[in-house]
């Protein structure tokens, strides 16, 4: 539903990437250069904040180090660990280029496992691999700011803060153009940032087992989906494990009037059907679904950070 006291940009920087089969494969890529240093892919995650980055891609005009830093990805379990430093970073996609203002970033020095993950390895990577560029929301492990946020023509008053993320591109600084089509879930504000939208989940194919609704992450980083709910009041047969053959229903804000609505079955290779699905290991009680980025596959997804709301809009 429309905002009407939203008022948008007309300044946006859209970059092309034309490779869809590796965006989901392996998530969507930018070159970054950071403070001069020599250029290099990072992944776009929507699932986390924060860019996290090798130590040796920080280039000669950087500020820094700073304060010593970590980042946990409660996913699967890795720990990132390094300094803090602020520099400009410059992105780079097909023929687009935007620069941020001086950000805080985490150059990694070194990595590590959670012991409560035992699947979790280091073994073969190396920390000066990693470059993830968190540009999420409502997330607690955020590492400085979502560069994203920090163009420099959206801190000057230019461009709409957000983003537009499409199987084939992603596009910076939310317009009129840009953003027609999409349907949209108000946000709630939280001491700190927007709150997580609102979404539900259900086995369809489970007779008796309600819908449960909680919140919704579209993560950008996964090829899998998790889903969140107390053991104790998961469906019987499925408590550990959701097998193949599993029909599972998502829909966004709710299921009476969905902006964002699909469903699959565990296994059976569909568009928007994840690589796998688990069960989180969280242990509270809370429920919520991340969605993993396959289901960019029908919807293109929308992050309005000035007027705080996520919009979905059905590909053709």
């Amino acid at each position: 539903m429309a905002n009407p006291s939203c008022v948008l940009g007309t300044q946006s920087v859209r970059f092309e990437l034309s490779d869809v089969a590796r965006n989901f494969r392996s998530g969507w890529h930018l070159n970054a250069s950071i403070a001069g240093g020599k250029q290099r892919g990072v992944q776009i995650d929507t699932g986390s904040i924060g860019f996290v980055v090798g130590r040796k891609a920080v280039g000669p005009h950087a500020v820094g180090p700073l304060a010593a830093g970590r980042q946990e990805y409660t996913s699967n379990g890795l720990i990132l660990l390094g300094h803090y430093y602020r520099a400009p970073v410059t992105f780079e996609g097909g023929s687009a280029r935007a620069t941020t203002v001086p950000i805080t970033l985490l150059a990694v020095e070194q990595l590590a496992c959670d012991p409560k993950y035992p699947k979790c390895s280091v073994r073969g990577r190396s920390a000066q691999s990693v470059g993830v560029l968190g540009v999420g929301f409502a997330r607690k492990e955020s590492i400085g700011s979502n560069a994203f946020l920090q163009i420099a023509s959206m801190v000057n008053g230019g461009m709409h803060p957000g983003y537009i993320v499409e199987n084939d591109a992603i596009e910076l600084g939310l317009t009129a153009q840009n953003s027609r089509g999409f349907d949209f879930i108000q946000l709630t504000r939280g001491p700190h940032d927007w709150l997580s939208a609102p979404a539900c989940f259900g086995f369809p194919g489970l007779s008796g087992y309600e819908r449960i609704c909680g919140t919704l992450l579209v993560d950008t980083g996964l090829a899998s989906m998790i889903v969140s709910r107390a053991p104790s009041l998961r469906p019987s047969g499925i408590k550990t494990a959701i097998p193949d053959g599993t029909a599972i229903e998502i829909a966004a804000p709710n299921f009476e009037r969905p902006v964002m609505h699909y469903r699959f079955s565990v296994g059976d290779r569909g568009a928007l059907t994840p690589a796998s699905i688990r069960w989180s290991s969280a242990t509270g009680n809370g429920a919520f679904v991340n969605t993993g980025r396959n289901v960019i596959r029908g919807y293109d997804y929308l992050y309005d950070a000035k007027c705080g709301r996520v919009g979905f809009r059905a590909r053709k």
